[in-house]
């Protein structure tokens, strides 16, 4: 606990803490310590009186603590933990198998098409695979920027047209990454993404957690007026951080189907909010079929896809659904605990939704 006191104050405290000092070592306590002259501490202001009270009571509550430490059986609380967990394995070896059904039915969809894949980019566990040493850092925003704009650079125009609109199907002229914006009124800011086709260009801000944003609409105005062109602006985040868009900008976000949510900017055009699904849902319609992009191109984006999946949309890949559903009742298992039951039906109506959208 913190307490404030004044610099005219500190004449009384230093008073009171001497005589405190020369009496008992603050570095170890015993039930004495809660006894004072009084003369020693009139002096000291009312704010200090109401810490030592609730500094007294921690013997209090230390000393209850010990006595019933005593008695405490921590085997006589597993008949609890044992009903509780048994109803959670129930609960979550449902929508297991529902999700192992739904991966099956995408897996066998892979199978089917022409694509350069035969398996649902959830298939591997990536993470696992590469054993905690691959370069790419998860934690830095810049390098799923660099990804990104990688994927974007060396497109056919496929998944520029999936993810941003028929407008953009073709391979882009220029792709900039970090493209320095001067201010002469102010900060200079940087672009994260910059997609030049002919007089149509795409911007897009990418976040992966920093809840930054107001400086989006300030570097889309920058842009505008550094780069001729029709834009179109898009905020790249994870679906979870809607809400600091909305306590930032002050906007209320009412998504209406076929329709983007947007932000508005008076010296730019809106700003179009974009969600890493949007960018796997992408990633997959171009490499479910057979494409007219590379092979190192379909290989990165497949990877890239499933990075997307499994760090940025919380889904759990094949290998753990299948642990899961074989230590179902072993309480030792940590990574079967680790799961969050909301998360796995979240990637089931993902998942759903994907394969039966393409199977029609």
């Amino acid at each position: 606990m913190c307490v404030e006191i004044g610099s005219h104050q500190w004449f009384s405290v230093d008073q009171w803490w001497g005589a405190f000092n020369e009496t008992k070592s603050v570095t170890c306590t015993t039930s004495t310590d809660t006894i004072l002259n009084i003369e020693w501490i009139e002096p000291v202001p009312k704010e200090m009186e109401l810490w030592w009270d609730s500094y007294t009571d921690i013997g209090v509550i230390q000393a209850s603590y010990t006595d019933k430490s005593n008695d405490f059986q921590i085997e006589d609380g597993w008949t609890d933990i044992g009903t509780w967990w048994d109803a959670y394995n129930r609960t979550r070896a449902d929508d297991i198998a529902e999700l192992d059904q739904i991966l099956t039915e995408s897996d066998e969809l892979w199978g089917q098409r022409n694509g350069p894949f035969d398996a649902d980019p959830l298939s591997a566990d990536v993470a696992q695979s590469a054993g905690g040493s691959h370069p790419f850092n998860l934690g830095r925003e810049e390098e799923w920027s660099d990804w990104l704009a990688q994927l974007l650079r060396a497109d056919s125009g496929e998944f520029h047209r999936e993810l941003f609109g028929e407008t953009f199907e073709s391979s882009p002229r220029r792709v900039e990454r970090e493209a320095h914006l001067p201010n002469p009124t102010g900060k200079d800011r940087y672009a994260d993404i910059l997609s030049q086709h002919g007089s149509n260009r795409i911007s897009v801000e990418v976040k992966v957690g920093d809840r930054k944003l107001k400086k989006t609409t300030d570097t889309t105005a920058l842009i505008e007026n550094q780069y001729y062109g029709e834009w179109q602006h898009y905020l790249l985040l994870p679906e979870q951080d809607l809400w600091a868009v909305r306590e930032i900008f002050d906007i209320e976000i009412s998504t209406t189907d076929g329709e983007r949510d947007t932000i508005p900017s008076e010296a730019s055009e809106e700003v179009l909010i974009l969600y890493w699904s949007d960018v796997s849902r992408a990633l997959r319609t171009v490499l479910l079929t057979e494409n007219a992009q590379t092979p190192h191109w379909s290989a990165s984006a497949y990877l890239f896809c499933a990075r997307i999946e499994q760090e940025q949309l919380g889904f759990t890949p094949q290998p753990i659904i299948d642990q899961i559903g074989t230590e179902a009742n072993k309480v030792q298992s940590f990574r079967s605990v680790s799961v969050v039951i909301g998360n796995i039906e979240g990637q089931s109506e993902y998942l759903k939704t994907f394969t039966e959208a393409n199977n029609e």
